[in-house]
């Protein structure tokens, strides 16, 4: 979950304008990108997978400008209890 954070501040920091466009939208290119780039497709899944299931159903609609450190905490303390879930199931 750290990881995710860290990689969601650096996202936010570094590769953010000020942009109306969705959250999903960007991903969906950045999945694009990754894909031409000739990221290993079992990578690629993996990060389609993590896309698909824990951002797009909360933040997807998100516009890149209204992304904030508060919003993407928010975002993981509610992935936390998931993943607490998922992780003694196995």
């Amino acid at each position: 979950m750290r990881r995710q954070k860290a990689d969601l501040d650096h996202l936010h920091e570094r590769h953010v304008h000020p942009s109306g466009q969705a959250l999903g939208e960007y991903l969906d290119a950045w999945l694009q990108h990754k894909r031409e780039e000739g990221l290993k497709p079992k990578t690629l899944y993996g990060y389609a997978q993590q896309i698909r299931l824990c951002v797009l159903p909360t933040l997807a609609h998100v516009p890149l400008r209204d992304l904030s450190p508060a919003m993407l905490q928010r975002w993981q303390d509610a992935l936390a209890p998931r993943a607490d879930v998922h992780m003694s199931s196995e």
